[in-house]
């Protein structure tokens, strides 16, 4: 059982880092210096603007592919680091998952930022650090419909 979560663990960091900073996407087109903003502070800005604002000249479709890709994306990428700090790690309160989710989160932005493979987005962060509540509750419920219990469950 030990090898199978240390297992888990290694594909769910080796995934976060491919989708993060090694898919093609971000490696072929690291961002300009000039002309493309690559850090977002204003929390749900960059949201409402991919919204109500296509980037350049998509039509509907491309727009609307991309924003729920994005959005959804950032929505489930942390839903298994939540399982994998209760199931693997024993972690059981909230707010200690919540702020290691946070913290990673903003570390992915802040290379992000660096290297320029990506946006640096306090939207991101928000999102991660909700899928990863959105993994609590999906792993407790799990737990508990499997009859398995963990200690000091919050």
């Amino acid at each position: 059982m030990k090898v199978l979560k240390t297992a888990a663990v290694a594909a769910y960091f080796f995934m976060l880092i491919y989708v993060v900073f090694l898919a093609p996407q971000r490696t072929h087109r690291p961002l300009a210096l000039q002309k493309f903003e690559h850090v977002r502070l204003v929390p749900l800005k960059g949201i409402t603007d991919d919204i109500f604002y296509p980037k350049g000249h998509q039509d509907p479709f491309t727009h609307w592919g991309n924003f729920l890709l994005n959005f959804l994306g950032n929505l489930l990428m942390f839903v298994p680091f939540s399982f994998i700090m209760i199931v693997v790690f024993r972690v059981t309160k909230t707010p200690v998952i919540l702020a290691a989710a946070f913290l990673l989160s903003v570390l992915i932005e802040a290379v992000q930022y660096f290297t320029r493979l990506g946006v640096a987005d306090v939207d991101d962060v928000l999102l991660n650090t909700f899928s990863a509540w959105i993994g609590i509750l999906l792993c407790r419920f799990s737990l508990r419909i499997l009859n398995i219990e963990t200690t000091n469950a919050n």
